[in-house]
């Protein structure tokens, strides 16, 4: 009697801790692009990433990250400085509603910030409508390991 106890005793803490699960709780936001607004009653309050830092945000997201046509890693020169960036292209729908963001930047000095994973990893402004569905995702905390972590992340 005391051999079967044992062996099921043996057993069972064999099988707890020899599977472990990994409990996550779901993103209260999708990752995408969201304007930057005034703290009110329907706004959502998000930290930065990189920076002990917060903002407000609109509680829909302008355009969904997964959303896009088009994505990949790019090195850019801005000011002698090559940047690292993630480049989302929209086409269709998405397009004209990045097209549309851009403007109502551009007319009132609000900003955009890109969320992942409950997080903004990005802020961007705009000066003019831009129609061409680009959406460049930069940070100067980014490097090769955190972009390929974020575009498998976002990817379809």
């Amino acid at each position: 009697m005391k051999n079967k106890l044992l062996i099921l005793i043996i057993g069972f803490l064999i099988i707890s801790c020899g599977t472990k699960k990994t409990r996550t709780s779901p993103l209260k936001f999708e990752n995408g692009w969201y304007f930057i607004t005034k703290s009110k009653t329907n706004s959502n309050l998000i930290k930065s990433r990189f920076k002990d830092y917060f903002v407000n945000i609109e509680p829909n997201p302008i355009v969904k990250a997964s959303d896009y046509a088009k994505i990949k890693i790019a090195k850019q020169n801005w000011g002698g400085k090559e940047t690292s960036l993630l480049e989302l292209i929209y086409d269709g729908e998405e397009m004209k509603k990045w097209a549309d963001a851009t403007e109502r930047m551009s007319k009132t000095g609000e900003e955009a910030v890109f969320v992942y994973k409950d997080k903004f990893i990005s802020r961007v402004s705009a000066f003019r409508r831009m129609n061409n569905g680009y959406a460049g995702v930069s940070n100067d905390n980014f490097n090769d390991q955190i972009l390929l972590e974020i575009m498998e992340g976002i990817k379809k």
